[in-house]
This record gives C-alpha cells, sequence and structure tokens, in this order.
C-alpha cells in the first residue's frame, strides 16, 4: 500500500498529537499532586467513561468523606478570564480569545451523576473542578458553579471543601455502581 498524505493533514495530525501529549502530562501532574498530598482516603479514577454518568469522558473523579469531585484537566498556559461557562485566553492587553470551555460539559456530567447516584438512593454533593495546570485564572464574571483552580490550588480547595460525610460503604457502593474494581 502507497499513502500520500497532503502537508495540512500532517500539520493537522502532529498539532493532534501534541495536544494529546500535552493533556495527558496535564492529567499525570494532577494524579502526581493529588497522590503526593492527599492520604489513602481518597480514591482517584482516571478517565472515566460511561453514558449512564457523563457526556464524553471525565478526567478525573475524585472520591472522599467529602463527597465527589469530578475534574477536568487543562493543560492551557497564560491567563484566564471566566465568564460564565466560557473561558477567554489573555492575548494582549486588550484582546482574548475564546477556548473551548469545558464548563459546560462538566456542569452538565455533575447534575448526571447527581441525579443518577440520587435515583440509587444515593445524596451526595458532586463538585465539580477545572484545574488549569500551566495557567491560571485572571479573573471571573458571573457565576458558573464550578472551581476552577491552578494546580498548586487544587489541593487545598479540595481539603477546605464541607465534609458530606460519604461512609466507606457509601464509596464502595458509589464505585460498584461505577463499575470501578477497588485495588
Amino acid at each position: 500500500f502507497i499513502f500520500a498524505i497532503k502537508n495540512k493533514d500532517l500539520k493537522y495530525l502532529k498539532k493532534s498529537l501534541n495536544n494529546y501529549l500535552k493533556g495527558d502530562i496535564g492529567e499525570a501532574m494532577v494524579i502526581n499532586e493529588l497522590m503526593s498530598r492527599l492520604d489513602n482516603s481518597y480514591t482517584y479514577i482516571t478517565n472515566y467513561s460511561n453514558h449512564k454518568f457523563c457526556y464524553g469522558d471525565i478526567d478525573g473523579i475524585l472520591l472522599s468523606k467529602r463527597g465527589i469531585f469530578l475534574i477536568e484537566v487543562k493543560n492551557w498556559s497564560g491567563s484566564f478570564r471566566i465568564s460564565g461557562t466560557d473561558m477567554y485566553k489573555h492575548i494582549s492587553k486588550y484582546l482574548y480569545k475564546l477556548y473551548k470551555s469545558p464548563i459546560e460539559q462538566l456542569a452538565n456530567n455533575k447534575e448526571r451523576m447527581m441525579g443518577y447516584l440520587e435515583s440509587i438512593g444515593i445524596k451526595t454533593k458532586v463538585r465539580p473542578f477545572v484545574v488549569l495546570v500551566s495557567g491560571r485564572p485572571e479573573s471571573f464574571h458571573g457565576s458558573t458553579g464550578i472551581f476552577v483552580a491552578t494546580l498548586d490550588e487544587m489541593v487545598e480547595k479540595i481539603r477546605n471543601s464541607p465534609d458530606h460525610n460519604l461512609s466507606e460503604e457509601e464509596i464502595d457502593k458509589i464505585l460498584k455502581v461505577l463499575e470501578i474494581n477497588k485495588i
């Protein structure tokens, strides 16, 4: 077989691969931060996908007595203005570029997961988180209902969140419902 690839297609493939690798590195940095700063009472699930609970995939689900945290990792550099469900990268003094925001998908996944868990008798908070691994929030305009934090801020925001008293039995039930085998 002989394959012919146009230059524009090759550029697209290189950009896609670079973005994938950058995202993978960001997710590994989040896992490392969580493992090094949280104790063994937390359970972290990576790259979760199940149409009952979410649209697309969720980069991470953190379970603890404090509740459930849905974590979307963005390895974007720079400063970002968050306005409702939109995220804008600060390009220059007065110029911002609209980025594909994870906030709306994360909010939908929160509602979908809470609804499903409630339907099986587990009533707890699900807290959505966007973690900017290399970037930082510059300003917030309007309410998002979503935590947006840097990698450095993430663990403290988790530790300082209210305790929702999930028992070990409830955590095990959630893992079973999510079809995750606890190691």
